[in-house]
């Protein structure tokens, strides 16, 4: 590796995961946990396959060319190579390629937290008998604790079961047979803490960013129609969509939560056929499109964040001025700190993800203050919303400061 000398925590990182065969990064974003893993690959010198997010395949092939490291790396499980470099969307349908390696990479380790995907369960019938597993992860809580099992594919200590792990740790509260709340029990917080301490490695964002560097999020409230509100009444009357926390209770549910996102941004659905699934953009007044232009103005160079295809096609007349990036999508795995100022037409959900798209900004090398701007409408559905994100940021940051500290 030329013109570039590793920091002592990227060090350590990578001496961690050679001395640990299971174990899990977690390198709050910027701070080169590609790098480390490709250097930690290098050093074993032996067949593995990585597997990560379709969003950063060329990231971690652009990491390998741009310091010079030449390792063996193809994305084509037909091709001869060292490294097989795929997605989890192409793992989903090619799970029998885990049987010819021993040593696995999961980048963004927190997608295979969820027990009932099929990337959880085709890893987990055979990650455990693997030589090597190493996870990757800024934020291994995004939402709720129990998001933490993914490290049951590198350690026992916390069960292999979800279901005995959630009845262990957790207060479970169901709506017709269905899970959608779970409350840790007193101590549970501190116990699963102290269980997983020895199997990962973690690195405090300050090490990464200068503290003289800050980030700011300002929130700004906009009014909706009349026509907007009585939409979602409409909607919402269907059903009780979700519980305080945005969990949400049926799968019909689903839909109708992602439907008064979209109206919220200018667009209606009709409401007499639940089959229908496109939306119609708005031709009238759109506050929430108004306060967006009045906001930009005659800025350039900045970056605007949206949740829904539909959005990113109204937002078009933007794009001249700004860089157009999904959140679900570019928040993992790119590096955005060309860019200081941020909006985010539609707020994501997850606590985490929001964490993950403002560190996209604010990291390794960032020497300017970031500013994100988070557009959230009036009224009590949006006060809801803002509460969720709260809740959920704080729960990401009392995890790894908790971590931190057992770990000093």
């Amino acid at each position: 590796m030329k013109n570039y000398k590793l920091k002592s925590y990227q060090k350590n990182a990578i001496e961690f995961a050679l001395k640990h065969p299971k174990s899990a990064l977690l390198l709050p974003t910027g701070a080169g946990k590609t790098l480390c893993t490709l250097l930690y690959l290098q050093v074993l010198n032996e067949p593995a396959i990585v597997i990560v997010p379709a969003s950063v395949k060329e990231v971690w092939l652009d990491e390998n060319k741009k310091f010079n490291l030449n390792l063996d790396i193809v994305t084509d499980c037909r091709a001869t190579g060292k490294i097989l470099l795929v997605s989890y969307d192409w793992l989903k349908y090619n799970s029998e390629v885990l049987d010819d390696y021993n040593i696995i990479v999961c980048d963004e380790g927190h997608l295979i937290a969820d027990t009932e995907t099929d990337r959880y369960k085709n890893l987990s019938k055979t990650i455990r008998s693997k030589k090597r597993v190493l996870l990757l992860a800024g934020y291994p809580v995004e939402n709720r604790l129990n998001e933490i099992f993914m490290l049951s594919l590198i350690t026992d200590v916390l069960g292999k079961n979800y279901y005995a792990f959630l009845y262990r740790y957790f207060n479970v509260i169901k709506h017709q047979n269905h899970i959608i709340k779970t409350i840790p029990k007193k101590g549970s917080f501190d116990l699963i803490i102290n269980q997983i301490k020895d199997f990962v490695y973690i690195v405090d964002k300050s090490e990464v960013v200068p503290e003289d560097v800050k980030k700011e999020t300002v929130i700004i409230r906009f009014p909706l129609t009349e026509l907007q509100r009585n939409i979602i009444n409409q909607l919402v009357e269907f059903g009780s969509y979700c519980d305080d926390d945005m969990n949400i209770v049926c799968k019909n549910q689903l839909t109708v939560f992602s439907k008064v996102m979209q109206i919220i941004s200018g667009f209606v659905y009709d409401t007499n056929n639940e089959q229908e699934l496109y939306p119609i953009y708005l031709k009238c007044e759109n506050p929430k499109l108004k306060i967006l232009q009045k906001i930009v103005d005659d800025r350039r160079n900045f970056l605007l964040w949206y949740l829904f295809d539909c959005e990113g096609e109204i937002l078009k007349s933007f794009e001249s001025r700004c860089r157009l990036s999904k959140i679900q999508s570019d928040s993992r795995g790119l590096n955005l700190q060309s860019y200081d100022f941020a909006i985010y037409f539609s707020m994501p959900l997850s606590g985490g993800m929001f964490m993950q798209s403002v560190d996209r900004l604010y990291r390794m090398g960032r020497i300017k203050d970031v500013i994100s701007i988070v557009l959230v409408p009036e009224g009590e559905f949006g006060t809801k919303l803002l509460q969720m994100l709260d809740r959920k940021q704080k729960l990401t940051k009392k995890f790894i400061d908790e971590l931190l500290r057992v770990k000093v």
